[in-house]
């Protein structure tokens, strides 16, 4: 399991990561405060152009939920929303390599 993001307080955009394929699980943890983690797909290569990876995969309050992506899918976590005292973890759990 990787970390990738690890005690985040504020709003975040994050880093595109292209998956091995198969089963994967997202943990987002820590203390939310208003805060929103959602798992995007990523389809352009600039990043900007992505859609949440279903509807279980946008959490507003701690938890899990498990995926599945075909081999090369291109994906990355956003934080919105934050509060004051947002301060958020969130692991992967499955094959990938930072692009």
């Amino acid at each position: 399991m990787a970390k990738l993001i690890d005690g985040e307080t504020a709003n975040v955009t994050g880093a595109v990561i292209v998956l091995g394929g198969g089963l994967c699980a997202i943990w987002a943890r820590g203390t939310f405060d208003g805060a929103a983690v959602t798992l995007l797909r990523v389809f352009d290569v600039a990043g900007d152009e992505a859609d949440p990876v279903g509807t279980k995969t946008t959490f507003t309050a701690k938890g899990s939920a498990g995926f599945e992506l075909p081999q090369g899918a291109r994906m990355r976590v956003d934080i919105t929303g934050v509060g004051a005292s947002t301060n958020l973890d969130v692991h992967l759990d499955g094959k990938y390599s930072m692009e």
